[in-house]
């Protein structure tokens, strides 16, 4: 599976859980968790191909998510 298709199965996820979300807070939060989760799965899976470059980058990401959202 390339990003694109990580991607796209994400956005699907998003909508997916917004649909229950009662307020503006829950689905900012809904956004929060999962762009940190599909950013330490990115980093997972660029790490166990090889790619140590790219797999840093999207845990400085994550973290950065983590922290400063």
């Amino acid at each position: 599976m390339n990003d694109y298709q990580f991607d796209f199965i994400v956005a699907m996820l998003k909508q997916e859980m917004k649909k229950n979300a009662t307020s503006m807070l829950q689905r900012d939060e809904i956004d929060r968790r999962i762009d940190i989760a599909s950013h330490k799965t990115k980093f997972a899976a660029a790490f166990f191909k090889g790619d140590l470059q790219k797999a840093f980058m999207e845990l400085g990401i994550a973290e950065y998510k983590q922290r400063n959202y």
